[in-house]
């Protein structure tokens, strides 16, 4: 099976998907999950199963550069791929994914930076305009620890000018919620996006969350090879949240695998009456991750950043700068086995910089005008799908395609 990909490098092309059983090679891949309730055991319990490329879980901290002169540059990949027709079949996907979206009142409009906030105002453009988190955000009642988050889009959807406080009193929030986190957010310094999307989702309602008990119950023991029960997430579906390395193996690949069953061999006792001596029988312990009915909304999250380290210890952080091949649409099991559901390509974030510093930019598709627009700092701009740097961007946003 092909489908249409995006490249940063310009254009849409044409990609083969790798079938999720043409391979055994054991991955190294991070699920990060709980779409809602995701990430560190820092933050109450919450999960993060992160594993960096170096080994070393990775906590993201960008340290304390700021945007700087980052702030008025914008990326511009060459374009190398003729896009005649292509193009086309891209926009009908995006339009099909539309169709389901509400009309948002959303103005394509920036907002000020005073120095080292693109982390947050990067992730806050993002979320505004996923229908499904921005809700999530709206109805946080006063006295909420996120009713700023909220307060912040409504201002912004009404047409009111935001300003440099608006943001600071964001930041006072995260650096209040993350007090005694082994992650904690800072007043002056640069930040990583992903990990205020992170926080936020962990911090939401888990009724309003994806995957809280992925881990947790979609698993079975069983007790004769070939024997299967399989137990599957009770949460309401909204939203989901993956996170992958950045390696040879395709992002729909990895996907594939990490909804794969996976066996793991083991010997259960069993009890024989008879002889009054335990049996050891050969067992399999089997992972099926499935869900009642697929999200609305995927975000994914490539990693960037890793630990240098000799594997006792850690002697500073890098960012991989590795171009990752991103695909327009991407594939989810369905509930039935045998079934899928797609997801087109609509927005990204993108880190420019190396690590402990840079500049962050977010791209989105405005489904009512048609339209990409980049958003950079205050400003922003009606932008050609070929011209965004989908592959060296490290965070996404994927809308379910309605059938």
């Amino acid at each position: 099976m092909s489908v249409d990909k995006i490249q940063g490098s310009g254009g849409i092309h044409r990609g083969e998907v790798v079938d999720k059983k043409s391979s055994s090679t054991a991955m190294k891949i991070a699920g990060v999950i709980a779409g809602g309730v995701i990430f560190t055991a820092a933050m109450g319990g919450l999960f993060y199963l992160s594993i960096p490329a170096g080994g070393v879980a990775l906590a993201g901290v960008l340290g304390a550069g700021a945007c700087g002169s980052f702030c008025t540059q914008s990326p511009n990949p060459k374009s190398t791929v003729d896009r005649k027709g292509k193009r086309k079949a891209y926009e009908g996907q995006q339009a099909a994914a539309g169709a389901a979206a509400q009309s948002s009142s959303l103005s394509n409009i920036g907002l000020p930076n005073s120095g080292n906030d693109c982390f947050i105002i990067s992730c806050m453009q993002m979320v505004m305009r996923v229908e499904t988190f921005k809700n999530a955000l709206l109805i946080q009642e006063e006295g909420s620890e996120l009713r700023s988050f909220g307060d912040f889009i409504r201002k912004y959807e009404s047409g009111q000018q935001i300003t440099e406080n608006d943001i600071k009193a964001l930041r006072e929030v995260l650096v209040e919620l993350t007090r005694y986190s082994l992650y904690e957010f800072t007043l002056d310094k640069q930040h990583d996006a992903t990990e205020v999307l992170k926080l936020i989702a962990g911090r939401l309602d888990p009724k309003l969350s994806i995957f809280k008990n992925l881990i947790e119950t979609p698993y079975a023991e069983t007790p004769i090879a070939g024997q299967l029960e399989e137990r599957r997430s009770n949460q309401q579906k909204t939203w989901g949240n993956f996170e992958f390395e950045i390696n040879d193996l395709p992002l729909q690949f990895q996907l594939n695998h990490y909804f794969d069953e996976e066996h793991m061999p083991g010997d259960k006792v069993v009890n024989d009456v008879s002889l009054q001596l335990p049996q050891y029988n050969k067992s399999i312990l089997r992972t099926k991750r499935r869900f009642d009915d697929n999200p609305q909304d995927a975000f994914i999250t490539l990693k960037r950043f890793e630990a240098i380290s000799d594997g006792s210890e850690i002697f500073g952080y890098s960012k991989i700068d590795k171009a990752y091949d991103v695909p327009q649409v991407i594939m989810l099991p369905g509930p039935v086995e045998g079934t899928e559901d797609q997801y087109v390509l609509d927005g990204c974030i993108y880190h420019m910089g190396e690590f402990g510093g840079g500049h962050y930019i977010e791209y989105h598709y405005d489904y009512e005008i048609k339209t990409w627009f980049e958003y950079n700092d205050g400003g922003s701009r009606p932008i050609e799908v070929e011209k965004i740097p989908f592959n060296k961007a490290y965070m996404f946003h994927y809308r379910k395609i309605e059938k």
